[in-house]
């Protein structure tokens, strides 16, 4: 048997009261009281990542969700975040942890 993780919500840094995060991921814009779906992108050199846009004071700005999960819930990262478990869908607080960027391009790289 296994402990399942309880959702939890908060606002997100900077967007308080506009925009809150749950543990696991979701976003919900508070005004609509709906839940906004990340667009899933890939950078250049295939790295993909769930990102989001949020508005602020007439300004939007894209941000990647597991570094907002990361943010809201453990603090701003000095370092990249990345998935305990190698899954990228998975934006649980608990399987999102900070790492340097060495020991994560070491960890990209192993065979």
């Amino acid at each position: 048997m296994f402990a399942v993780m309880k959702e939890v919500w908060k606002d997100i840094p900077n967007y308080e009261g506009l925009y809150r995060i749950s543990s696991k991921g979701q976003i919900l814009r508070i005004r609509r009281g709906k839940v906004k779906r990340p667009t899933i992108t890939t950078s250049a050199n295939g790295y993909t990542s769930q990102v989001v846009s949020l508005s602020a004071n007439g300004v939007q700005s894209r941000h990647h969700v597991h570094i907002l999960v990361y943010a809201t819930f453990r603090g701003k990262p000095n370092g990249m975040i990345d998935f305990k478990d190698g899954d990228k869908q998975n934006l649980s607080v608990d399987n999102l942890d900070e790492v340097r960027a060495t020991n994560r391009f070491i960890k990209a790289h192993c065979i």
